[in-house]
This record gives structure tokens, sequence and C-alpha cells, in this order.
């Protein structure tokens, strides 16, 4: 099996669970499907250049830290915008 289809298989395995983490670290419910979407993306083209030794643990990493910059870009628009008031 290619790390492409061991990457798309937890992805189908855990995509609801890696929906929810995303919405709730990001704060931003309707973009966590993209962000799912994103890392996964991301995760596949890491493993066409080299092999992944854990390519789950990736796969969660992407996602965090895309979350964790989608939620902090959402913050910093959000406050620019009191400011402009």
């Amino acid at each position: 099996m290619s790390q492409t289809e061991v990457i798309a298989g937890l992805l189908e395995e855990r995509r609801d669970e890696m929906v929810k983490y995303a919405s709730a670290v990001s704060g931003d419910e309707a973009s966590a499907e993209d962000l799912v979407q994103e890392a996964w993306l991301r995760c596949d083209r890491a493993a066409k250049t080299e092999p992944l030794l854990k390519p789950a643990r990736l796969l969660w990493r992407i996602l965090r830290n895309l979350s964790i910059d989608r939620g902090l870009s959402r913050d910093i628009q959000g406050e620019k915008a009191r400011q402009t008031r």
C-alpha cells in the first residue's frame, strides 16, 4: 500500500473527528472542512517527496498548525475591525 493510500485511509476513517478538531481549535466551523482538506494535501505532498515514518502524526500536526493559524488570523482580523470602529 502506498503512503498516499495510507493517508487517504486515515482521512476517511477520522474525517469527522478531524473536522470537529479543526473547528474547535480554529474557532471557525465554516472552514474546518477546508482545513482538513488542506492538511491532507500537504501531507500527501510530503509523502511524495520522502518516506513518512508516521503519516498519521504528520497529518494531525499539519491540521493542528493550520487550525491554530486560522484561529490567530481570525482573531487578528476581529481586533482590526474593532479598532476601526
